[in-house]
């Protein structure tokens, strides 16, 4: 008879789900270090919800276990016009949120026959995902701050089921990545330094999803009007990644700039509804590409 951990194994990779990892839930110290350290520093954005305590699991005794997988996405290679525009990889395809959630949902109702409790979460919760798949053993962390994967390098989306079942639980990785410092010149924001922590303000994802940008920030912005793919473009570990079929590029994320400026704003819901950036609404967009349309007119 097959042991929990094999039968959710099972479950997923019937949904095309290959990296799997268990992770006990508990006090996790070095994380909170780490987070107090970012508060210190003053590099944490609005969008970071939920208080210390409950991200390193302290006190908490409802979860037991974390349940971590990975699902690849499409490695940036585009080479743009310059009259156009585009959105980061991580926001290609139907959203990722919905996928990702869908292809959980075998677990949690496996998990729900058995009398576990569980929850789903996928980039939407308090919780550290990309702290608990490095504890599930699913990657190493590169000074750029992203978790690198053997695999599929850092070109994925991190899933978690929490539950209060028990299982045989992964040990994580030694490894650490090649330190060439690539990612660090290459970072348009400046946001990798030598504390360690990415300092988030200064990320250029962060910063295309601001609503209020400073004059500094608006220098910052660039064709891709949302995310930024750079430090992952340029890092080695992503060079020789598997390939996958998930989430492809279309001709919908390669925006032309006249033609979005006339787009309404029903126009660009029924467009763009089902793609993870459009929480962000047209508004945000359309001044992303004024400023970088600015730029244009000026070279």
């Amino acid at each position: 008879m097959k042991n929990l951990n094999e039968k959710i194994i099972e479950l997923l990779n019937k949904e095309d789900i290959t990296e799997i990892g268990f992770v006990k839930l508990e006090y996790f110290k070095e994380l909170e270090q780490i987070l107090i350290k970012q508060d210190k520093l003053g590099y944490k954005t609005e969008f970071q919800k939920g208080n210390i305590d409950e991200k390193v699991f302290k006190n908490q005794n409802k979860y037991k276990s974390a349940i971590v997988v990975l699902l690849p996405y499409q490695k940036n290679d585009l080479c743009i016009e310059k009259n156009k525009i585009y959105v980061s990889s991580s926001s290609w395809g139907l959203d990722y949120h919905i996928v990702l959630k869908s292809k959980l949902k075998t677990v949690v109702e496996f998990l729900e026959i058995k009398n576990y409790i569980s929850c789903v979460s996928v980039d939407n919760s308090i919780y550290d995902e990309k702290y608990l798949a490095y504890k599930a053993g699913l990657g190493f962390y590169g000074i750029n701050n992203l978790l690198i994967n053997d695999k599929y390098g850092s070109y994925f989306f991190v899933g978690l089921i929490l539950t209060d079942a028990e299982f045989k639980y992964n040990k994580e990785l030694t490894k650490t990545c090649l330190k060439c410092m690539k990612c660090v010149k290459a970072c348009p924001g400046q946001a990798i330094n030598e504390n360690g922590i990415l300092d988030g303000k200064k990320c250029v994802s962060y910063i295309t999803q601001k609503k209020e940008l400073t004059v500094d920030e608006k220098s910052k912005i660039n064709q891709c009007i949302y995310g930024c793919d750079i430090c992952s473009i340029v890092c080695p570990h992503n060079k020789n990644i598997e390939k996958n079929n998930n989430f492809l590029l279309d001709e919908n994320v390669i925006i032309d700039l006249n033609k979005f400026k006339s787009m309404s704003n029903k126009e660009f819901k029924r467009k763009y509804g089902e793609y993870a950036f459009s929480w962000r609404g047209k508004k945000v967009f359309e001044r992303n590409i004024n400023i970088y349309k600015e730029k244009l007119e000026k070279k």
